[in-house]
């Protein structure tokens, strides 16, 4: 079984969690690196009127806008085989801040924020270009 690592240098067992993200990481030397690129996570759910969780026409047409959004097999092969974008990964801030965007509730709010980050649009523009050719 393969063992967790630190969501910032990628080289240690994480032993601390940030409070704000949850992201793991081993020291204090990678909580610092850590702490200029968290997100807090968007409110939980508990926090949202009730009214305005029930499903809508609207949210079904939400809903299947962004299946035909989703990356599909082919494309995912491609951003793996993208020199790019593995290069770009290769960087622990970078995947720190993609498990930042896969561990919140609302991926798409935290994409939105972390574009204004000109390192992280790079990867975003990597990734579409790949996606595209």
């Amino acid at each position: 079984m393969k063992s967790k690592l630190c969501a910032v240098c990628n080289n240690s067992a994480p032993k601390y969690k940030c409070p704000t993200c949850k992201v793991e990481y081993c020291s204090a030397k990678c909580f610092k690196d850590h702490k200029s690129m968290c997100i807090p996570p968007v409110q939980n759910t508990s926090q949202i009127p009730a009214n305005s969780m029930s499903v809508s026409k609207e949210s079904e047409e939400d809903d299947e806008e962004e299946e035909q959004h989703r990356l599909k097999e082919v494309d995912l092969q491609k951003l793996a085989k993208s020199d790019r974008v593995q290069q770009m990964l290769a960087y622990p801030e970078m995947r720190a801040l993609m498990e930042t965007v896969c561990s919140n509730s609302n991926p798409v709010q935290v994409v939105h924020a972390l574009r204004q980050r000109p390192d992280f649009e790079q990867l975003v523009q990597a990734m579409l270009e790949a996606t595209t050719e």
